[in-house]
């Protein structure tokens, strides 16, 4: 194989382009989805990754207690729930009205807690410069990369023994 400068000159021209990108792909200290778990569940912690504003603190507390005060009774609510669909389920014959029942009453509450997330999230991102947006969609897609496999169960407290 002989030398050939200008494919010597392509390659080169090619890592130049290539390598910045695939740089900016994974960037060193790039947070792992247990990381960001750790970062979206600490304000304080999410503020200094985010380098939030004074301003933007008050607000992002305004609108972090408003989604505490709102889903903190339906997590509550969820226990309750939760042993009402495992006792049907557990019955020797289930009563398919019941479990039914109990499926939807669970599924009508995780979805409560997902408008409340949602309408957390949208007026949160309303507040942030297109930087700190961009590190807070990386956060909730690491957060959110298992919710697919979760079941209607998988939310609830464990059992009372």
């Amino acid at each position: 194989m002989r030398w050939n400068p200008k494919l010597a000159l392509a390659l080169a021209v090619l890592a130049l382009l290539v390598l910045p990108m695939a740089a900016q792909a994974a960037p060193a200290g790039a947070p792992d989805a247990n990381q960001a778990r750790g970062l979206l569940e600490n304000p304080r912690a999410l503020a200094r990754f985010l380098h939030l504003t004074p301003a933007q603190v008050t607000q992002f507390n305004t609108l972090a207690q408003t989604l505490r005060s709102t889903v903190e009774p339906l997590r509550t609510a969820r226990g309750p729930l939760c042993q009402t669909l495992r006792t049907a389920l557990a019955a020797t014959t289930p009563d398919q009205a019941a479990v039914g029942a109990g499926s939807i009453a669970l599924f009508q509450n995780k979805k409560q807690i997902g408008a409340a997330r949602t309408t957390f999230d949208n007026a949160f991102k309303a507040i942030l410069t297109p930087e700190q947006l961009a590190k807070y969609n990386v956060l909730l897609q690491l957060y959110h990369a298992g919710d697919a496999a979760e079941s209607l169960l998988g939310d609830c407290p464990p059992a009372a023994t």
